[in-house]
């Protein structure tokens, strides 16, 4: 499906939606999932996430056969200001290597750093509203000085829950400021994100959720949205720390076929 992510501004992008990522894991919709919940961690408390995201696509171009594998780590860190106010800075770093006719090329990839504050702003019969804007910077390892992208956005968070049900809803959008001429040129500058979960709660330690959400092609040459689903699980060792495994597939061309994340949750 799609090609490896040559572009700054698809980094801050794939960075921000692998963590939510950056930074966006309340107590129980972290990971491995990319929506996120309008639940606050509550006031006083730290929240540690240590993350590896790991894709491969396969496609046919130009007669070639284009094997792309990408990998993903990052962490953020979350503290909770308020019952209803959370802010959370993260870090991630990407790269990659693409693999033609048996021939490999290694992709340097980009850094990312995020900040966002997470405000709940409603809360009614169930019903949880909360805003997220965000800021992002993110710079291509080994490229030229002005190859960077500043990145600026917000989301609308809605959650609803009922007994071991929760269903979360998200709405958002990003503009990258390019700092490179040839970036301007190629990518969009306005993204589009959204993205339904659906959790329920087999026990009290083990959460399951399905994550479906698409994008925004930051690709001005093509208009097919990238879209994914992700089954993921989470699993309490105790109150402070989880475990998490996500699965997640492409479900359009320019999403990778296939992605895995593993990552680990400390709260304190």
């Amino acid at each position: 499906m799609g090609t490896i992510a040559r572009k700054t501004g698809y980094a801050v992008l794939a960075g921000f939606l692998a963590a939510m990522v950056p930074g966006v894991r309340p107590v129980h919709a972290g990971l491995p999932f990319l929506t996120d919940e309008a639940e606050n961690l509550g006031k006083g408390t730290r929240q540690v996430e240590l993350w590896y995201a790991g894709s491969t696509d396969e496609e046919t171009a130009g007669g070639s056969v284009v094997k792309t594998d990408q990998h993903l780590p990052g962490v953020t860190f979350g503290y909770g200001v308020a019952e209803t106010l959370d802010l959370t800075l993260g870090f991630a770093r990407l790269w990659g290597k693409v693999t033609a006719d048996g021939l490999s090329s290694n992709d340097a990839g980009s850094a990312v750093s995020t900040l966002s504050a997470k405000w709940r702003f409603l809360e009614n019969a169930g019903f949880q509203l909360a805003v997220k804007p965000l800021v992002g910077y993110s710079y291509r390892v080994g490229g030229a000085g002005d190859d960077h992208t500043t990145s600026f956005g917000g989301w609308l968070l809605v959650t609803r829950e009922h007994e071991a049900l929760e269903v979360s809803l998200n709405a958002g959008f990003l503009y990258n400021d390019y700092g490179s001429t040839a970036e301007r040129h190629a990518s969009r500058s306005g993204i589009w994100i959204f993205s339904a979960l659906a959790e329920y709660e087999v026990t009290p330690e083990l959460k399951l959720g399905l994550d479906v959400g698409a994008s925004t092609n930051s690709d001005k040459a093509s208009g097919e949205m990238p879209a994914y689903a992700l089954a993921g699980a989470a699993y309490s060792l105790n109150k402070s720390v989880d475990l998490s495994l996500g699965l997640k597939f492409g479900i359009t061309m320019p999403e990778p076929d296939f992605a895995g994340t593993v990552g680990i949750t400390v709260r304190f």
